[in-house]
């Protein structure tokens, strides 16, 4: 995949050092970051584990403007078998207000996945606004399945200095 935006334009290697490698619970993961054309951000991040038993390649293309397309592709194999995950968003092209926008993601332990969104009309200026939400939200997910990742987004969230920034969610059913 990375190949066809070298075809396409010219992808200069951005310097993310700190992160270049980690590692963690039998997983370690490699990172790349371009930029490309000067018009968006394509990362590369491998991971493998359990001895190369499991494997994931994902790339994600994030525009720095309006009117291009987010790209996430997802490739993962796991004990022989392969799974394709490609996502693409529209970035809109009439301006819109999403710093009032939380989604929630989940991954399932059998790699398939679901996204449950909320937007409002204004922005979130306090964590008692966003956890109702959440957990609204949340109501929507299949609990009686075996969750391997789960996912708050709030996007452009404005809180005053004096409020919480990091706050890790807790349920009743983990």
């Amino acid at each position: 995949m990375l190949e066809l935006f070298s075809k396409t334009g010219e992808l200069v290697p951005k310097d993310v050092t700190p992160w270049q490698s980690f590692s963690g619970k039998g997983m370690t993961f490699w990172l790349v970051s371009y930029d490309w054309n000067n018009c968006a951000c394509v990362s590369h991040l491998t991971m493998r584990a359990f001895f190369g038993m499991m494997k994931m390649d994902t790339l994600i293309c994030t525009p720095y403007a309006k009117d291009m397309p987010l790209l996430s592709y997802d490739l993962i194999c796991a004990l022989w078998k392969r799974t394709l995950l490609v996502e693409a968003y529209d970035t809109m092209v009439e301006p819109v207000d999403l710093s009032a926008m939380l989604a929630v993601k989940v991954k399932y332990n059998d790699f398939r996945q679901t996204t449950h969104s909320y937007t409002g009309n204004s922005i979130f200026n306090d964590i008692d606004e966003i956890l109702p939400i959440a957990r609204s939200l949340l109501a929507n997910v299949d609990t009686e399945r075996p969750v391997r990742l789960l996912g708050l987004t709030v996007a452009s969230p404005i809180l005053p200095e004096n409020k919480i920034t990091d706050y890790q969610l807790t349920f009743d059913w983990c």
